[in-house]
């Protein structure tokens, strides 16, 4: 009897495309203790494909 799932190995040869539209990411950020909180907008309406082989990152400062 075949078995009829597939391998972790042959799932990792599995080509896909990735689209992504008008994606928005925001981040809550406070100066001091009683400073109100600032919302602050790091990616704004951003859209792409990633086509099988291609890599894509996003890199920012991180901490104070």
């Amino acid at each position: 009897m075949k078995n009829l799932k597939k391998s972790i190995t042959d799932q990792a040869k599995t080509k896909i495309q990735l689209t992504f539209r008008n994606v928005v990411i925001t981040a809550d950020v406070r100066r001091g203790r009683r400073e109100p909180v600032e919302t602050k907008t790091i990616i704004n309406d951003v859209s792409g494909t990633i086509l099988p082989g291609q890599f894509v990152a996003i890199l920012g400062a991180s901490g104070k």
